[in-house]
């Protein structure tokens, strides 16, 4: 009987090509975007799961104190917590610090060649906390004398292919320091799997160093995790260890902590920018949603094309019941015809998917540890959920077709059938469709707008032709490698300083009085360089004046013991500029009057520039200068019209002075571009479901209105014959449709205003919603529909009526 069903399902299918190809089209697509989809959320949601001992482990959490409560999270801690924590807490069994980092080793001895590696930096410690599986070696054993290092089998295999690099010592380029450190390989491991937050190429294990907390507050942060015994209620943990801190300290403005879970590290750890491997668990959910909402345009068009056929299908559905068929045989039958177009585009989405993984991979810039491809229990899963969405989807028209009399079904009639409610159904269906487009597509546009806002928008600044070397130690050579670059023909500008756009904003922050909320205090930032920095910047200066180096509390020498603490001490002010917004916020009505809430002498105000993405507030900033800095970075001028010239000599003097260092170097423009990485890809997921969205909405309208012109051709034979011209036959079949977007529009409107706005509260400095997307989605949707439709009424209108009359009724 099975096997009958499955026969004339297949001759349905054949019989119909245009109506098995939109729906065998549509569902593949619908069902591809999914498994993709899919495939990043489960990977997404399958961080750090991998670890053995995942529900005892957590990070340490450091929660600054503010004002009337807690303040920001941050992932670093005092040094002295990992110790103090096991010893007075009998539940933690193991504190080690842990921190994600890049290295730049050198392999070979023979030349001067360096490879960037990832790199966990820890102690010994780490492996009573994760447990990597060791391949070689016996790395677990700490060797004295010496920073030990362990590789990955890829590592391995890529730079020691033919020899065993167990015992072997490489050197680093280093960053701080004038020499080279020694690392001793002292075994292999397996690969570190790509779903985790702690991704890295080797580890490097250092003898762990011992320090006190003190009650004062200060002292040496690090990155620490934890495991805690089995059975540890972590939320009184939590309580027992606050409280044990505050008693410590004695103080009220004390520090808490708090301890994250390591399977939420990845997904919820917005507020710790300096993360490099983390995901969104709001960008997960808008995926989701999206990838969700297409599957059901697929299944819309199927359903309404299923139902709009069967007006085809009637009197074969009267025969078969006057020949003895009942309802369950009829429903049968058309159940067996959906699992087959779900079964053919299922094949169909399969093939794509797995053909397409790698570019999903090089688009997300990661190798996916959890797919389809890979594991058969989630494949079937799959399928399963597909199966059941086939035979849901298959039961409207199933019970459509069974319920028809066989009296009016010989007659081709649905009359006493429901035909309105099937009307009703359809139209609402269309609407709903048309709504989804219509929503993807107003997300879309406010996606792309704030992007261009944030990537365009001036940030007090000039990004353009512009170096930065990364952080170095300048080994007091600073002033002799500026003197010496100066020289190079097209190099305007240089400075070292702390302040990298896009990769550090400032070096350090100081809590200020609020002069307008007493008993408030403000976060002060403070950016370190040397006396060109602003200029080399581009910032502009609104009153007072810059730093000027024969002045010597302008630029005091970097060795010089400035303290900057809450205390009210006695110490000589330096100069500094300040921000606009800083001068209003600190109530700085005069320079060069010392300012003793952030301990500094203002001597000029810059106009307000971004040190920060524009996810964030615009702060108190104040700008610091000193001579011969030693740490920091470099920002370099350039003539537009000598880059090309000026680069190699850079690169060359580099060699010269830092012959053991590597010189990093980034365009400023491009590394702040970088800050709206997440945004872009989000902006590029838009746009592709977008499109999808759009080619779904498409192909079934050119269905229904295949459908309706094949039952309507003798209709508009009449119709020509008695004058009505092509654009009347067009506009006929276009009115309920222009209808029925319309009301999708109503209705999609406020819903994706809401999420929209939600989204862009995410971000200090917005674009704003305007009327015009609204307009423009719906008018985008709107042609998109009356093209479709033309295409096919038109080929129906501009046929012979003669042909169109002789169609029997």
């Amino acid at each position: 009987m099975i096997r009958n069903d499955i026969k004339m399902a297949w001759r349905a299918l054949r019989k119909n090509k245009l109506f098995s190809v939109i729906n065998i089209l549509g569902l593949s697509v619908g069902l591809c975007a999914c498994l993709s989809v899919a495939t990043v959320v489960v990977d997404d949601l399958s961080y750090d799961s991998h670890w053995k001992n995942k529900d005892n482990i957590y990070r340490l959490l450091s929660i600054r104190p503010t004002n009337g409560g807690s303040g920001d999270k941050m992932a670093s801690s005092f040094a002295g917590l990992e110790y103090a924590l096991p010893e007075n807490f009998p539940e933690i069994k193991t504190v080690v610090n842990l921190r994600s980092g890049t290295t730049n080793f050198k392999i070979s001895k023979e030349n001067d060649d360096t490879t960037s590696t990832t790199i966990l930096d820890t102690s010994i410690k780490i492996w009573d906390v994760l447990d990597f599986n060791i391949l070689q070696g016996s790395p677990q054993n700490f060797v004295e004398g010496t920073t030990n290092l362990v590789i990955t089998k890829t590592f391995k295999d890529t730079y020691f292919p033919n020899s065993d690099p167990v015992g072997i010592i490489i050197n680093d380029a280093p960053t701080y320091g004038a020499t080279p450190d020694e690392y001793l390989i002292t075994g292999i491991i397996e690969d570190i799997p790509a779903n985790t937050h702690l991704r890295a190429q080797a580890i490097v294990i250092k003898k762990s160093r011992v320090e006190q907390l003190v009650k004062e507050q200060y002292g040496t942060t690090r990155q620490y995790y934890m495991t805690t015994k089995a059975g540890t209620d972590i939320t009184a943990l939590t309580k027992k260890v606050n409280a044990w801190y505050k008693d410590f300290i004695a103080t009220e403005r004390a520090w808490e902590y708090d301890f994250q879970p390591i399977e939420d590290v990845y997904l919820h750890s917005d507020f710790e920018t300096a993360q490099e491997v983390q995901g969104d668990y709001n960008t997960i959910f808008i995926l989701s949603g999206i990838s969700i909402l297409l599957l059901i345009i697929a299944c819309i068009n199927f359903i309404n094309l299923s139902a709009s056929r069967s007006m085809q299908r009637i009197k074969e559905v009267g025969v078969r019941k006057i020949l003895g068929a009942g309802n369950r045989a009829i429903i049968r039958q058309f159940l067996v015809e959906a699992i087959l177009y779900f079964a053919i585009s299922t094949i169909m989405a399969t093939i794509v998917y797995y053909l397409t993984l790698p570019l999903l991979e090089s688009f997300i810039g990661h190798e996916l540890q959890q797919t389809f491809a890979s594991d058969l229990q989630l494949l079937a899963m799959g399928y399963g959920v597909v199966l059941l969405v086939s035979i849901f989807v298959g039961l409207y028209p199933a019970l459509l077709m069974s319920k028809l009399k066989a009296a009016a079904s010989l007659k081709g009639s649905l009359k006493t059938s429901g035909a309105n409610f099937q009307s009703i159904v359809q139209k609402g269906l269309v609407t709903f469709q048309f709504a989804i487009s219509t929503v993807v597509l107003i997300a879309l546009i406010v996606v792309d707008n704030q992007v261009s806002f944030m990537k365009n928008k001036d940030l007090g600044y000039n990004t353009e032709n512009l170096l930065a070397v990364s952080n170095i130690s300048w080994d007091n050579k600073a002033d002799t490698f500026k003197d010496r670059l100066l020289r190079i023909p097209g190099i305007t500008n240089a400075s070292i300083t702390s302040f990298l756009p896009g990769t550090s904003s400032t070096y350090m922050t100081k809590k200020a009085e609020d002069p307008f909320n007493k008993d408030q205090f403000l976060e002060v930032d403070f950016i370190r360089g040397d006396a060109d920095l602003p200029v080399t910047l581009g910032l502009k200066l609104k009153t007072g004046r810059l730093f000027n180096k024969e002045i010597s509390t302008d630029t005091p020498a970097s060795e010089s013991e400035i303290v900057f603490d809450d205390d009210e001490q006695e110490i000589n002010l330096q100069s500094s500029l300040i921000s606009e917004y800083t001068s209003k916020a600190l109530d700085i009505k005069n320079l060069n009057t010392p300012i003793h809430s952030v301990e500094t002498n203002p001597i000029g105000i810059l106009k307000d520039f971004h040190n920060e993405s524009l996810r964030q507030s615009m702060s108190p900033t104040v700008i610091i200068a000193e001579s011969n800095p030693q740490y920091g970075g470099m920002l370099i001028r350039l003539d537009p019209e000598a880059i090309q010239q000026a680069l190699p000599q850079l690169q060359t003097l580099w060699k010269e002075i830092y012959p053991v260092k590597l010189l990093d170097l980034n365009w400023v423009d491009e590394t702040v571009q970088r800050q709206y990485l997440k945004e872009t890809r989000l902006q590029q997921f838009f746009s592709f479901f977008s499109g999808l969205s759009m080619l779904l909405a498409a192909l079934g309208i050119l269905g229904l209105i295949a459908q309706a012109t094949a039952l309507r051709m003798k209709e508009i034979g009449i119709r020509k014959v008695l004058g009505a011209s092509v654009s009347n036959i067009v506009l006929l079949f276009s009115k309920d449709f222009i209808k029925l977007i319309g009301i999708a529009a109503l209705i999609g409107a406020p819903i994706s205003y809401y999420f929209v706005n939600e989204w862009l509260l995410g971000f200090a400095y917005r674009t704003s919603v305007s009327w015009w997307v609204f307009v423009a989605a719906a008018a985008i949707t709107l042609i998109v529909a009356l093209l479709t439709i033309a295409v096919q009424t038109i080929k129906a209108a501009i046929a012979n009526p003669v042909d169109s009359l002789k169609i029997d009724a």
